[in-house]
């Protein structure tokens, strides 16, 4: 039974089969054992019915056994039951990582056991043999290997890494793949997510509530639950299931008054991609779920601690040192170190300078420095355009972990390029120093010898960021205890288009970082701010997050939005403040011309509003077209009327609709209200349409406007951000300001009120009786102020609430002054 070894006690085995995670990997097994030397690195296997036809298709017949055996190279002695007839069939397919056919070994007799041995060809990861069922004591497959082929494996468990991982502490054995790649009944208490999904859709981000989302379910997914929820005021959704849309397609809804209990199982219906399950915050640490996991994105949070158990590895140590001769495991310089190295390698760099640029790291790389130690990448003020802005010091394009290094850049694009092209890769710096010098010596030499284009100073790389990042889908970064420093953009990141979202989204961690830009141009000269974080969102369909947490930053938050998408910004900035970052937008749309400004209104949507607090349903064949295939339809209250918002960008909207061939109308309805626009004109703009759609509905009825995305966004940093009851008797609208209303309730501020009593301003629509988010400090650009929006501020302006609780330059009640690049101060 050597080969079925189980040191984390992960196989049960009672003599005949073996099983494990909750599946039959045994064919024959107590036979099996004794014909088949799989190695250290092969002692798991799995099984299933059927076989693979002569033309490489899958047959599902129950009369048929496949077992599937990861391997990669080595050859395959076997004695297996086939035929020629019919379709025939493969008695071994050797299979890619996809799961395409790169080779098989078909039966060439009729009805009969086939015995002989085959070489296993370039690329195969999976070894699939079969037989007939009823001649499963006579058949048996058998691998010679080496652990040569574990690198192959292990290349794909890395990416699936938690931040935590250490590549020394790969794990070796089969078993452990498949236990990393298929684990049955989770359980898991994190509920990690304020909020709460309500019975019809909408969410609350109710801080009463936790809530966890679990992005590997499918259709017949079992989920069991033990939560507390509440079915008065509105209701509650204990589970709720959405699609690749992201729109619910049905829910589990609490019942009963008061905070209750509910335990329970749900099964997942057709094309669910996603579920949302809740609980009241007060009782979450008796709160529970467990469920089948249908991809491998749940093993994140245990793959280092099974590798930890195991602990099975013979790790190499590649040491580069500028003392040392060059040996076997010896080097001079880190490029050689990472030509030899392996999976499951550790590089370790002694004090010295090392001048290297484009080092491309592998997949899994882990480089630690001992002492002093700096990467230093230079290019010469000689180098052209294509030269610059390709190449950076580091190109880390996969999953790694980088230790007390600096790393530093100068007349080149980054120090670190990180942009991945590996979605769901984990990338973890521990306490580095990035810098980039800037770009300025070779600006200077195209100035002063007058270099012609494309080689000419306007277009040397002009971002010179420290950190430049770009995500995928999946992607997991973390850096810890970090120094970020350049001339322009310090830490810059941003997401790529249209994500995998089955993927998920990316996730960028910032811990005890020191975040640090010079604010300066490529001459030399000083920009009006410093831009230290630089976030830039490009439609990736998935809502990705930057944290900063006890981050010291000492600049702004620059948003740059390219995106076409109607959801403008999909990165969120969250965590703490730390010294009150301010922000301000960023419009430009590449790397070497760069123009700041303080708004960005590049992407708006069509919102119609009721004159009542009915919501705006629209029919008719123009609702997709005006506003895509998703959209909002909010019921009203008090001062909030009902509205319909669209999720499609506005100069998508009047393009589509005059490429519209049928007739174009479409029809608004709002409890008894009920207007229809019919539009037969061809349109220049969106603000045409809007006009077009006001004069058809006349007054005292519905509005239509512009919506600007960028409304729905902040950066929610929890020292300065939080959510609050609206314990007041008027609705508050978003943008305006706000008063403490009892212990630590709120409610609407007007200028008849002390300015003492200002104690923020509502990031969003609170209604009377609910609760909502109040930026309470910090700064905030003037575009999320109700009545700043389209003004220019200057330093020094002094901010007063109006008596609708708006604000305006130098008028009403004075609670705060732009301080600078048209931030406002809030309680500072």
């Amino acid at each position: 039974m050597d080969t079925l070894t189980d040191p984390l006690n992960l196989i049960t085995w009672d003599g005949t089969t073996a099983q494990g995670l909750g599946i039959d990997i045994g064919v024959d097994l107590s036979d099996y054992a004794t014909k088949t030397d799989l190695g250290v690195s092969f002692d798991f296997i799995i099984s299933k019915d059927g076989f693979y036809q002569a033309n490489n298709t899958y047959n599902n017949s129950t009369n048929w056994k496949t077992i599937e055996i990861y391997a990669s190279t080595g050859s395959v002695d076997y004695s297996l039951y086939g035929t020629i007839s019919d379709t025939g069939s493969n008695l071994i397919t050797f299979l890619d990582k996809s799961r395409n056919v790169v080779g098989s070994v078909p039966a060439t007799l009729i009805n009969s056991i086939h015995t002989g041995s085959a070489n296993i060809p370039a690329n195969t990861h999976i070894v699939a043999a079969s037989t007939n069922n009823t001649n499963q004591s006579s058949s048996f497959v058998k691998i010679t290997s080496s652990s040569d082929s574990v690198p192959s494996i292990n290349a794909e468990l890395l990416r699936k890494a938690d931040s935590g991982y250490l590549p020394s502490e790969s794990p070796k054995t089969l078993k452990q793949v498949e236990a990393l790649t298929k684990i049955v009944d989770l359980v898991s208490t994190l509920f990690p997510d304020n909020g709460f999904y309500t019975p019809s859709g909408d969410y609350n981000p109710a801080e009463t509530w936790k809530s966890a989302t679990l992005n590997d379910i499918s259709e017949g997914t079992l989920i069991t639950y033990r939560v507390y929820s509440t079915g008065s005021s509105g209701g509650a959704a204990i589970i709720t299931y959405f699609d690749s849309d992201g729109e619910k397609i049905s829910s589990v809804d609490a019942t009963g008054a008061g905070v209750t209990l509910k335990t329970g199982s749900s099964t997942a219906p057709s094309g669910t991609v996603k579920a949302v399950i809740s609980t009241f915050a007060a009782n979450v640490s008796d709160s529970n779920y467990s469920y089948t996991a249908q991809t491998s994105s749940v093993i994140n949070d245990i793959y280092g601690e099974l590798a930890k158990k195991e602990n099975i590895s013979q790790t190499r140590i590649l040491t580069v040192s500028k003392s040392l001769p060059p040996g076997t495991l010896t080097f001079n310089s880190i490029a050689e170190a990472l030509a030899a190295w392996e999976r499951g390698d550790v590089i370790e760099v002694y004090s010295g300078i090392y001048v290297e640029n484009s080092l491309a790291l592998p997949n899994g790389v882990d480089i630690r420095g001992i002492g002093n130690v700096e990467i230093r990448g230079y290019l010469p003020v000689t180098s052209t355009t294509a030269d610059v802005d390709a190449k950076s010091t580091i190109d880390f394009l996969n999953s790694g972990t980088l230790s007390g290094l600096t790393i530093t850049a100068k007349n080149m694009r980054y120090p670190i390029h990180s942009d991945f092209g590996d979605p769901k890769a984990v990338q973890v710096l521990n306490n580095c120093r990035i810098i980039h010098y800037g770009n300025k010596e070779i600006y200077d030499y195209r100035v002063a010898n007058n270099i012609p284009s494309p080689n000419n100073a306007a277009n040397v790389w002009l971002a010179q960021s420290a950190w430049g990042c770009g995500t995928q889908a999946g992607s997991r970064i973390q850096l810890n205890n970090c120094y970020i420093e350049s001339y322009l953009r310090a830490f810059s990141t941003h997401n790529n288009a249209s994500y995998d979202v089955t993927s998920g989204y990316s996730y960028i961690e910032c811990n005890n970082c020191q975040i640090v830009s010079k604010g300066l141009k490529l001459d030399g000269s000083k920009l009006p701010f410093s831009p230290s974080v630089f976030v830039q969102s490009l439609a990736s369909n998935t809502d990705d997050v930057v944290v900063l947490n006890n981050c010291t930053v000492n600049g702004f938050i620059v948003l740059q939005y390219t995106s076409s998408d109607w959801r403008e910004f999909t990165q969120r900035i969250e965590g703490n403040g730390n010294g009150h970052l301010m922000q301000i937008r960023h419009t430009a749309g590449g790397n070497k011309t760069m123009t700041y400004q303080t708004t960005s209104q590049n992407s708006f949507v069509i919102k119609v509003t009721s004159a009542t607090n009915n919501p705006v349903v629209p029919s008719g064949n123009l609702v997709q077209t005006m506003f895509g295939s998703t959209y909002d339809s909010i019921v009203g209250s008090n001062l909030i009327k009902g509205y319909v918002k669209g999720r499609k960008k506005h100069s998508n909207v009047w393009q589509d609709i005059n490429s519209y061939s049928a007739t174009k109308s479409i029809t608004f309805t709002s409890g008894s209200d009920t207007k229809t626009v019919t539009i037969s004109t061809t349109l220049t703009s969106a603000g045409q349409l809007v006009t077009l759609m006001n004069n058809a509905f006349g007054t005292g009825s519905f509005v239509a406007e512009l919506y600007w995305t960028g409304f729905d966004w902040w950066p929610n940093l929890s020292d300065e951000v939080g959510v609050y009851y609206n314990s007041g008797t008027q609705d508050i609208l978003r943008g305006r300001a706000v008063k403490p209303n009892g212990f630590s309730d709120i409610a609407s501020m007007t200028s008849s009120d002390q300015a003492g009593d200002f104690f923020g301003i509502a990031l969003q629509d609170i209604p009377a009786g609910s609760m909502g988010y109040v930026k309470f400090k910090g700064y905030m650009l003037r575009i999320w102020a109700d009545g700043l929006f389209g003004i220019s501020l200057s330093n020094g302006d002094q901010i007063g609430v109006q008596a609708d609780g708006s604000f305006a330059v130098g008028t009403g009640l004075i609670v705060s002054e732009c301080v600078s690049n048209e931030n406002i101060s809030i309680n500072i």
